[in-house]
């Protein structure tokens, strides 16, 4: 409990510190920012840490101290711009004074997301399923750094070539906090929960406030407020399996990890080798598998554009808010570059939508601002990149199936549908003229691009021999046109509607515009993969779709709440439960699949991560334990190289960040594409050999060539390598054990 109220209270600070910078970029949000501070804070401080560190700056300092000197320089800009002639402090206060009642409410969803992401951690904090191990690993290493670039725990002498700001922005307050990392861990996992919760919280208020009347702006609170819990963890297309499991949850009985098969619902069925399962992850799966992912950590950031796009409709402040699209693209792109398309989209749809003359060059500047501008914020992160092996692929042959899209996104559907119901009656041209263009983009490009990639910038997928445009068409199939069509024709409608009136706007016409341009991106960014998709080291569109679904959840959902809202203060009952109705049934999902979680929870809750490996492999426990106090930080520790996702035979470069000389493979292929196997040449037969050969000297070289001091020798080296008699005495003769307790030792490299 100490340890969470000490990181709490450096998140904060953060956001305090970050508030008034956020307000001036900001200042049409009726919150002036104060929902969203805390995780602009979080990543404005991971940000300035990374550039101190990468500058070379402050290098005397330990990693904690140069930490505690971005917050510092934080708030000494707040100060700075408080203390200005044309300080925004007076209208802070005269502004926020009537809404106190609101701030509070921020600050209590925010409150009691955190404390719920910490029950769920503590039922299950341990790190050893799905793709945990590497996101521990990454934050250890983060937390642990002496400067930058970081040394790759799995590639040992590389430098970490994986954008990593979202850790990093866990890091930051775990670091001042003194928090170690298998606690930070679940700390920061809670912690994007309830960013995610307080924010979508706090953008909902900016669009639904204005359409009620004065009297009746508590109405607007209650939804926003509800709307942010709702956008937070709804949305899972399993209500009729929580339905079926509801029964035997309240007659006690387990009923398992059902939850699972909600995100494999999507299959491409002409994918090149066979069908192939797609990934879709709405919010509610990311909170019960507890990966602290890329996509999980950019979502505050997603929430943050959706702030922007209102900020820019609503009365846009040009400079400060390029300034904002410059870091929040920045922070997008060495956070998870997937989520860039729907940052990008949110700031031009709200540049298109905003009021005045000039919006083609302010959606231009913006455009410039969030990706040149962010790339050279992001400069650190985008050195260390080797993009080998990717390519943009034409998706001519597997569009998503109508049926199991619609299911996943069901509880948004109705609250969009009164969105681009309600106002003026115009944009059915650009409607259909826009779904014709979005349908015929992937059999155009398809057509103009040769089957192999040869002498096109795009590349179709392996199969396509034909690429003429009524092959393309025939690929595609009518499903597959139509599905383009709709997502094209809503999209444009959207954002068609979200521009001004000729004759000025009406009451609520700027929330309601700035909601349509928010449901015009999520749509866009939906379309996405129907057209085009990034080959990576998947041979589908299995990383992009997955992306860019978890990205647009939050744009959706807010403008699916704009349009029930509104519903609500037209006094349209009857349409507004219609639209609520399926977001909460969404949350039947995650609070069956919680209660079982918890109920049924195998230990004690604690948010240690180490605790679950204390019981099932003690020994490597207490070894982990050892090698925390007695090995340096940072020291090379060599263990077996062993597949991934297992996790069991990485456990000292998971748990206790010392680099080792190969793990995890595929993910290390996919970060580093083409460059991975020249980086990797050899140390696979390397580790064979300390662990193997029966000589001294072929051992001593190894651990000489890659400066390795210490070697972890447990149960996975014992079963994966053959160390017979021979073998271990060679080792003993280059290396004196210094722990050992039941299956694992722990040797020490000798001295010259």
């Amino acid at each position: 409990m100490a340890e969470a109220l000490r990181y709490l209270l450096v998140v904060e600070a953060a956001g305090l510190a970050v508030w008034p910078l956020l307000a001036r970029a900001l200042p049409a949000l009726p919150d002036r920012g104060f929902a969203l501070a805390k995780g602009a804070g979080l990543f404005a401080l991971a940000l300035l840490d990374l550039w101190l560190a990468a500058a070379g700056a402050l290098a005397e300092l330990s990693p904690v101290a140069r930490t505690a000197v971005a917050l510092l320089l934080l708030a000494a800009a707040s100060l700075a711009l408080l203390a200005s002639p044309r300080s925004p402090r007076a209208t802070l206060v005269r502004r926020l004074a009537p809404r106190r009642r609101a701030l509070l409410a921020f600050e209590l969803i925010f409150l009691a997301a955190f404390a719920a992401g910490l029950l769920l951690r503590a039922a299950d904090p341990g790190v050893a399923q799905t793709e945990r191990p590497m996101d521990r690993m990454l934050l250890g290493a983060l937390l642990e750094a002496p400067g930058w670039p970081i040394e790759d725990p799995w590639l040992a002498g590389e430098p970490l070539a994986y954008y990593t700001l979202g850790h990093a922005a866990i890091a930051a307050p775990a670091r001042l906090a003194g928090v170690a990392a298998d606690i930070a861990y679940n700390l920061g996992f809670a912690l994007v929960f309830a960013l995610l919760a307080s924010g979508c919280a706090g953008v909902a208020w900016a669009l639904t406030r204005p359409l009620f009347a004065r009297p009746a702006r508590g109405g607007a609170l209650a939804c926003a407020l509800a709307g942010g819990g709702l956008a937070a963890i709804a949305g899972a297309p399993a209500v009729l399996d929580a339905l079926e499991r509801l029964p035997g949850l309240l007659a006690g009985r387990p009923v398992g990890a059902w939850w699972w098969r909600s995100s494999r619902t999507l299959v491409d069925a002409a994918a090149p080798g066979g069908p192939a399962e797609l990934i879709h992850e709405a919010p509610a799966f990311t909170l019960l598998v507890g990966d602290l992912h890329a996509h999980w950590l950019a979502l505050p950031l997603v929430v943050l554009a959706c702030a922007l796009a209102v900020a820019l409709v609503r009365r846009p402040r040009r400079r400060a808010a390029t300034l904002f699209a410059a870091l929040l693209g920045g922070a997008t792109l060495a956070t998870n570059p997937w989520a860039l398309p729907v940052v990008l989209a949110l700031a031009l749809a709200g540049a298109a939508a905003s009021s005045g003359a000039g919006r083609g060059r302010r959606a231009l500047g913006l455009a410039l601002a969030v990706a040149g501008g962010g790339a050279l914020v992001a400069l650190p992160h985008l050195l260390l990149v080797t993009p080998g092996g990717r390519a943009l692929v034409v998706n001519a042959t597997t569009p998503s199936p109508i049926a199991p899209l619609v299911a996943l996104w069901l509880p948004v559907l109705p609250g969009l549908a009164l969105l681009l119901a309600a106002g003026p009656r115009r944009g059915l041209a650009a409607a259909v003229s826009g779904g014709m263009a979005a349908a015929l983009a992937a059999p155009l490009a398809a057509a103009l691009a040769r089957p192999d990639g040869s002498g096109a910038l795009l590349r179709l997928p392996a199969g396509l021999e034909a690429c003429g445009l009524l092959a393309a068409l025939a690929a595609r199939g009518v499903g597959g046109f139509a599905l383009s069509f709709l997502l094209g024709a809503g999209s444009a409608l959207a954002l068609w509607r979200a521009m001004p009136a000729p004759r000025g706007t009406a009451t609520g016409d700027g929330a309601r515009r700035a909601a349509l341009a928010v449901a015009a991106a999520g749509l866009l960014t939906l379309l996405g993969p129907e057209l085009l998709y990034l080959r990576d080291g998947h041979a589908t569109r299995l990383n992009t779709l997955f992306k860019a679904h978890s990205a647009a959840w939050p744009p959706l959902a807010l403008a699916a709440l704009a349009g029930a809202a509104g519903a609500v203060a037209r006094g349209r009952r009857l349409a507004a439960g219609a639209a609520f109705a399926p977001l909460l049934a969404g949350l039947l999902f995650p609070a069956v699949a919680l209660a079982d979680r918890w109920r049924f929870a195998s230990a004690p809750p604690t948010l240690d991560a180490l605790a679950p490996l204390a019981r099932s492999a003690p020994d490597v426990h207490a070894a982990l334990l050892w090698v925390r106090d007695q090995v340096p930080t940072r020291a090379r520790l060599l263990q077996a190289a062993a597949a991934s996702y297992d996790a069991e035979a990485l456990s000292a470069s998971v748990h206790a960040a010392h680099p080792t000389l190969l793990g995890w493979p595929g993910h290390q292929a996919q970060w580093r594409g083409e460059a991975f196997a020249r980086l990797a040449a050899g140390r696979a037969e390397a580790v064979a050999i300390v662990y193997e050969r029966p000589s001294a000297e072929a051992k001593q070289a190894v651990l000489e060539r890659f400066a390795i001091d210490w070697i972890w020798l447990g149960p996975v080296e014992r079963r994966l390598h053959r160390i017979d008699a021979a073998s271990l005495a060679a080792l003993e003769a280059v290396a004196e054990p210094r722990f050992a307790r039941g299956g694992v030792t722990l040797y020490r490299r000798r001295g010259p």
